[in-house]
């Protein structure tokens, strides 16, 4: 990188040639790097090379040069064009180097975005086996349970109506029916989707049976054409790609996820899929090696316990540390969410159980992060609806939760005051996201959601590239993949034990966050099985 470059005599400018021949593949390599650096300084902005260029270069916009290239005059248009994609990667990536020095975040990247990337390429090129003819099965059975869906909401209409239709739906619901016409937020234009049709259930019960059967004829639809369609490689295993920063193909690529979590898509080749949005039901599908076990590690209400460490909310703190990690004789379960039920609904712990346990789970989620009454109720009645949960009800709860945890609301404060100061907050990682958008509730919600969010991802990803080094020039144990709070993959039944020991201390390793003389560690639940549906 320190050879000279020769200049056209005549002009002065570079020449395109030996930039684009001689630095081509070498500095094309730093596009990556240059990418994950500014993810790790900017999560929020794009991370493509034509915004980057726009940033930190003088150049004016090129990238429509590639489509000249297939013009008669290819081969200046060609070399141009590869040449200051060249010089502006170089460009962009001293600059984005000493921004990593002014921002001290120079060891993070370093100890964390290099050694993942490396990481999830071996991770990615393993893939998950799938087992083909029990998915060809399922889809076959929703193909035929969907048929007699349709047939009963077809005779419940007394018309032919296809619940994925908008036109027909909105004819049939607000023309016929005569129910009143449900809005989206922001845009007010008129919808029957999800979130409109079930509060048209609540609403209006004697259409309950029309709504539901509309509503599980969707939820089929999608199941087949989202997680049952064939995705996998020719050799029957189904590969997704992990994206640290986004995808660099589009010129308005909005990045990875902004708290740092890996997001998961189709590969390079258009196969595979998002291996982190799938049901419970379909992890049934992917299946060990032939003679290998299923196994993964979980990290147990992970983000309760980062924000009772950050908060230092007393409450919290005493429940989340009433387990067998912090102390001999304590229970192996953790009873976080029935300490919220029993607050929430004025009854006791042990009371807290089956659906009243799955209510205090959603209400104290949404409450961790700031989430308002209206979109409470819509969550509780959308994976719910026989509680008829109003919105009056999510006050109240929201209200005991405040008079009860005063350390999270108090937290809340001062990550509102912090962004007001200076827009830039840090985890326990020393991970920085800075907050470009306007100071209003949406911000804040993301700010609250972006300390234990983080804290988690960067948890589980450094015990992932801990992790692979264990288990390197092992020919027993693989690492398949991760999901937000947890590790999974396969291994021989021989070394289940060697695996479960390893994964559950990297995963319970402390954090960098102490709290009333106590270090964070978060307890790792591991299981295994002949699936993965039956680890998780």
């Amino acid at each position: 990188l320190n050879t000279p470059i020769p200049k056209i005599a005549q002009n002065g400018i570079y020449d395109c040639s030996y930039l684009a021949a001689t630095w081509g593949m070498p500095v094309r390599g730093m596009v990556w790097d240059t990418m994950l650096m500014h993810h790790c300084l900017y999560s929020e902005q794009p991370h493509s090379l034509a915004f980057l260029a726009s940033i930190y270069c003088h150049e004016p916009f090129f990238k429509m040069m590639a489509k000249e290239a297939s013009s008669a005059d290819y081969q200046t248009a060609h070399w141009e064009y590869n040449a200051l994609d060249v010089v502006c990667t170089l460009e962009a990536f001293h600059q984005l180097r000493g921004e990593l020095k002014h921002y001290g975040l120079e060891d993070f990247y370093l100890s964390y975005y290099a050694p993942l990337s490396r990481t999830l390429a071996r991770i990615q090129s393993r893939g998950l086996l799938i087992d083909a003819t029990a998915r060809d099965a399922l889809r076959d059975k929703l193909t035929t349970e969907v048929g007699e869906i349709q047939s009963r909401i077809n005779d419940l209409a007394e018309q032919d109506i296809n619940p994925n239709s908008p036109k027909q739906m909105k004819e049939y619901v607000y023309g016929v029916l005569r129910l009143p016409e449900q809005r989206k937020r922001g845009t007010r234009t008129i919808t029957t989707d999800d979130k409109a049709l079930s509060t048209l259930r609540r609403k209006y019960p004697r259409h309950e049976e029309f709504i539901n059967l509309c509503l599980e004829a969707r939820g089929k639809r999608k199941s087949i054409g989202t997680f049952l369609k064939a995705f996998e490689d020719p050799d029957g295993r189904v590969r997704t790609s992990y994206n640290i920063a986004g995808n660099s193909r589009r010129a308005d690529a909005a990045g990875g996820a902004e708290t740092g979590r890996l997001s998961s898509s189709t590969n390079i080749y258009g196969r595979g899929t998002n291996l982190q949005n799938q049901p419970k039901w379909a992890r049934e599908l992917y299946v060990p090696d032939p003679g290998w076990v299923f196994w993964q590690g979980d990290l147990s209400s992970a983000e309760s316990y980062i924000v009772a460490w950050d908060s230092g909310d007393e409450g919290m703190f005493k429940v989340l540390t009433d387990h067998s990690l912090f102390g001999d004789g304590r229970p192996d379960k953790i009873y976080y969410h029935e300490f919220i039920g029993s607050i929430i609904l004025g009854i006791k712990p042990e009371e807290v159980v089956g659906d009243l346990r799955d209510l205090a789970k959603t209400v104290g989620h949404g409450y961790n992060y700031s989430m308002g009454p209206k979109t409470l109720m819509e969550n509780v009645n959308n994976r719910q609806p026989h509680l008829r949960f109003t919105q009056a009800t999510a006050k109240d709860c929201f209200r005991s939760l405040d008079n009860n945890l005063q350390g999270l609301v108090s937290w809340r404060h001062r990550v509102k005051s912090s962004i007001r100061q200076t827009r830039r907050l840090r985890n326990c990682f020393g991970r920085q996201r800075i907050f470009f958008g306007r100071l209003e509730d949406n911000t804040y919600r993301e700010a609250y959601a972006f300390l234990p969010q983080s804290s988690i991802g960067d948890q589980i990803n450094l015990s992932l590239i801990e992790l692979e080094k264990r288990f390197e020039g092992r020919n027993d144990i693989q690492i398949l993949g991760q999901v937000h709070d947890s590790v999974f993959g396969q291994c021989e039944s021989s070394s289940l034990d060697y695996v479960e020991s390893n994964v559950v201390e990297v995963l319970q390793r402390e954090l960098p966050m102490q709290v009333y003389g106590t270090q964070l560690r978060i307890p790792c639940e591991f299981k295994h099985g002949a699936n993965w549906k039956e680890t998780s």
